[in-house]
């Protein structure tokens, strides 16, 4: 338990150092936009998605060790080679991308097929390692290990985001990430894991779990881009928003992950803790835009002049983040631990064999992953860019108040639904302003500028405003100014 506990720790770590690279180098080719992190975070939890299911119902338990650890270090290989050479030798092979939409879209195209090389190959071995250790621990342990990649991974993001490429730059941080994660596999061992016996190894999870890790990780990557975009606004789009958001919303995953995990049994043979927790899930995330549209007076966002100025902002992102994601953190670990098991028959060795209870991790973490993944590239590409932020908040708020109907049949949800629907009504997002402009005029009166159209989009929300000088100009995210 020990080695597995030091593997899942350094294993988050150097996943997600290696995450801000490939989230770097994605925002040099789209910019700081909803698309960059968007479809890092789709290819993430894709691969992630696959690697769970493989590993799962393909049998891979029976892999010999060596050849596993060399297809997951030649991946990890190939999403340092591939952009290399490929920026390199053919940084544009669609000249003139913009001239016309086919050379636009074979241009998109190209681009998202590098990412999807990089990112997904390393991201499929790493679904594989829950699957594989879910066999060997009871599921308390397993939250345990899940609560330890996340800490992990929390650290990581910070090393990868804030201090690693500000001293020693970006190759810098790929290689410490690829170092971490050599080390990690040092205490991995694979021959602890019992060997699959045709379909001996495999359990079945009712629809009802799968449909609610599902939708966990789809609400859950929702809201998660939606902070991104509230951070970007108030930090005139600087690459400290995603990994700022992220850290925290890891940092709360570690923390919900440890907690359930010393809970004690009884907590999860009923559906009402589940319940619960889904309502203040819908209350908190509501809580959390508010103190954001509150510590911004309403979206009166001040450009900064140095660093002190983006940490300032920075923080007042914080408590959204943390108020926001703070219970819908516990709800994957909560079904993980309400999981049935089922006593199988598994091999230990030649005519050599044991019977153990199992619960099919694989199936669910791939649902949740799927989940995850179709969240952030559906509130990436289609919902910020095609109804805004505040009808794609709403959208997510609608989901966690809908959420208590996927679980297990209880009369108290049809008090606390109802109740969700009209806290949403009342608290209304659709009412908050995209931009409140003041006096854009040195020196000029307090009264503030006539705000003449509003228009938001993928790279951010465009005011057309009339100043006190009489001039017609241009803010973007309510900062930079064009006459």
């Amino acid at each position: 338990m020990r080695n597995q506990m030091l593997f899942f720790l350094l294993n988050g770590a150097g996943t997600l150092m290696l995450e801000t690279v490939w989230l770097k180098r994605q925002m040099i080719l789209l910019g700081t936009t909803p698309d960059s992190y968007g479809s890092i975070l789709f290819a993430y939890f894709l691969g992630i998605a696959l690697g769970s299911w493989y590993y799962r119902n393909k049998q891979g338990l029976n892999m010999p060790r060596y050849r596993f650890y060399l297809l997951f270090l030649c991946s990890l290989l190939l999403s340092a080679i591939v952009p290399t050479v490929v920026f390199n030798l053919a940084p544009d092979p669609f000249h003139l991308a913009y001239t016309s939409r086919l050379n636009h879209a074979l241009h998109s195209l190209y681009r998202w097929s590098v990412t999807m090389i990089c990112v997904v190959p390393p991201c499929f071995f790493l679904g594989a390692f829950f699957p594989l250790v879910s066999l060997t621990v009871n599921k308390s342990a397993f939250v345990l290990l899940y609560a330890l990649q996340a800490l992990g991974a929390a650290v990581g993001l910070y090393l990868g985001s804030f201090l690693i490429p500000f001293h020693f730059g970006y190759p810098a941080t790929f290689c410490a990430g690829f170092a971490v994660m050599l080390i990690s596999l040092l205490f991995f061992d694979k021959t602890d894991v019992p060997r699959s016996t045709g379909d001996a190894a495999r359990t079945n999870v009712a629809l009802r779990p799968l449909v609610v890790a599902f939708f966990c990780g789809f609400l859950a990557l929702t809201m998660q881009v939606v902070w991104i975009r509230f951070a970007s606004i108030s930090t005139d789009n600087s690459i400290y928003a995603c990994g700022g958001v992220s850290l925290i919303v890891i940092g709360l995953i570690a923390f919900s992950s440890f907690v359930t995990s010393r809970l004690p049994e009884s907590w999860f043979k009923q559906p009402f803790m589940l319940h619960a927790i889904l309502f203040l899930s819908l209350v908190f995330v509501i809580v959390s835009v508010r103190i954001f549209v509150s510590s911004t007076d309403n979206m009166k966002i001040v450009a900064f002049p140095n660093s002190f100025g983006l940490f300032k902002a920075l923080t007042k992102t914080t408590p959204l983040i943390v108020a926001g994601y703070f219970f819908p953190a516990f709800i994957l670990p909560f079904v993980i631990r309400s999981l049935k098991s089922n006593r199988a028959r598994i091999a230990r060795g030649p005519g050599k064999h044991v019977h153990v209870d199992q619960y099919d991790i694989g199936r669910l973490l791939f649902a949740n992953a799927i989940g995850c993944a179709v969240g952030s590239i559906l509130t990436s590409f289609v919902l910020l860019p095609g109804v805004g932020l505040w009808t794609t908040t709403m959208t997510a708020m609608f989901g966690y108040a809908l959420f208590p109907f996927l679980i297990d049949r209880i009369n108290l949800r049809h008090i606390t639904v109802p109740v969700g629907v009209i806290l949403i009504l009342i608290f209304n997002p659709m009412r908050f302003p995209l931009s409140t402009v003041s006096s854009s005029s040195p020196g000029a009166s307090d009264s503030p500028d006539e705000i003449i159209a509003i228009k938001e989009g993928k790279y951010g929300i465009v005011t057309v405003v009339n100043n006190t000088r009489a001039m017609r100009c241009l803010w973007l995210n309510n900062n930079y100014l064009l006459d």
